[in-house]
């Protein structure tokens, strides 16, 4: 588990470094240090390091002492990628896997049995997404505050969270379908999802009595807060 967490940690910062139009600030690093940290604790996971520094080494020594292959490393890479390569038409999933493994550091790809991709391909992925660093520094405006989304929440339960959208948000951008995902009506946690999983809510609610009857209070309905 407290591996787990380190990834959740480690790699957005080091992702960002690597790839984003700009690093996290050191006081950005030990922000999202602490968020994280708090959620691990709350999850009673013991451990923890006490900075960010700290918990980076402590990723890195535990890579390079427990990262090698197993079959099952393996199983979890194949349904991974399969999950991902989903939302891509089957003729494009060959060239899509291979671009992934070349996101990959060397000691991953033989953890999880991957063999290295073909030098022009770990090229050509390294200048694309340079070419987007490039661009979202230089050539797009700063982001505005006004036209992000705020979400509000009630202090009192029962509660929907409600989404406010500012004016300045056109509707291209996004904005009805935003407001339509805010179900201020209130919803069931069986509604929640993509569209192409309603499929397998009938399936889930066929097995939710199994589920339910292990739990001695009733499910709870979510509605809008007054």
């Amino acid at each position: 588990m407290i591996y787990t967490l380190s990834v959740f940690i480690v790699e957005p910062v080091r992702w960002a470094a690597r790839w984003d139009f700009r690093p996290f600030t050191a006081r950005e690093r030990e922000a999202f240090y602490n968020y994280w940290r708090e959620i691990g604790e709350k999850m009673d996971i013991k451990g923890i390091p006490p900075s960010y520094d700290a918990f980076e080494q402590w990723n890195l020594r535990f890579e390079a002492e427990h990262m090698v292959y197993a079959a099952t490393n393996a199983q979890v890479a194949v349904d991974t990628f399969a999950l991902f390569l989903s939302d891509f038409p089957p003729a494009w999933h060959g060239a899509v896997l291979t671009a992934g493994t070349a996101l990959m550091d060397k000691r991953l790809r033989r953890a999880m049995g991957y063999p290295d991709p073909p030098s022009l391909v770990t090229a050509l992925v390294a200048a694309t997404l340079n070419l987007r660093k490039w661009f979202v520094g230089y050539l797009l405006p700063p982001r505005s505050f006004a036209n992000r989304t705020q979400r509000t929440l009630p202090t009192k339960e029962p509660y929907c969270p409600e989404m406010r959208l500012h004016a300045s948000l056109p509707s291209y951008a996004g904005g009805a379908k935003l407001v339509h995902a805010a179900r201020a009506d209130g919803y069931r946690i069986s509604e929640l999802g993509p569209p192409g999983f309603k499929q397998g809510l009938g399936e889930l609610g066929n097995g939710s009595g199994k589920l339910y009857k292990h739990f001695p209070r009733p499910r709870p309905e979510i509605t809008p807060s007054p």
